[in-house]
């Protein structure tokens, strides 16, 4: 019986590797091949509570590499999957980032139109820009999923689009994802 466990999965990925021709079902995206890092807070480590909503609710620092060739885009989407709503809570939404940064710095302005044409989207608050960790009293801990996308084309975006415009935009154009997460606890 264990060899059957085994021999399935093994079936299942003889055939990721492929290439699919034009029109196929697209490629399975590498898990997490980017490296995306904080200068602020380490991987599954506190956020600082100057970038919580409690604070200065500044956004904090972010850095990548490892960003695969052909990225036409980057794209960044921080939401709390941990909060009590249908959908992960969006904290911050960040496109039309040129391949060739390496990160972003603290404090970005919460503005829709950014320097080198960056957009930022609408959080789950209804506001634009970055939106800090901030939880009722005995909330526990909760895990703030920082995304980065790498993108085949440029998303077809205008003004401050929503998580659920992002996400429908995304279709088959992932080529590389890269997740920090910082945990916040009230």
């Amino acid at each position: 019986m264990y060899k059957i466990f085994f021999l399935i999965p093994c079936l299942c990925l003889a055939g990721c590797g492929a290439r699919n021709p034009a029109g196929a079902r697209p490629e399975p995206v590498p898990a997490d091949s980017i490296r995306l890092t904080s200068p602020a807070f380490a991987n599954n480590a506190p956020i600082p509570e100057e970038y919580s909503f409690n604070q200065e609710n500044y956004s904090p620092p972010l850095a990548w590499a490892q960003v695969p060739a052909g990225t036409k885009e980057l794209a960044l989407l921080a939401a709390d999957p941990d909060a009590t709503t249908p959908e992960p809570l969006v904290h911050w939404l960040v496109y039309k980032i040129p391949p060739t940064m390496t990160g972003l710095p603290a404090r970005v302005a919460r503005a829709p139109d950014l320097v080198g044409g960056l957009r930022q989207g609408t959080n789950s608050f209804g506001t634009v820009g970055y939106a800090g960790p901030a939880l009722a009293r005995h909330a526990g801990t909760h895990h703030y999923r920082f995304t980065l996308y790498a993108l085949s084309q440029k998303l077809d975006l205008d003004g401050t689009a929503t998580a659920a415009e992002f996400r429908s935009a995304l279709g088959n154009h992932v080529l590389a994802t890269g997740t920090l997460i910082g945990t916040f606890t009230n």
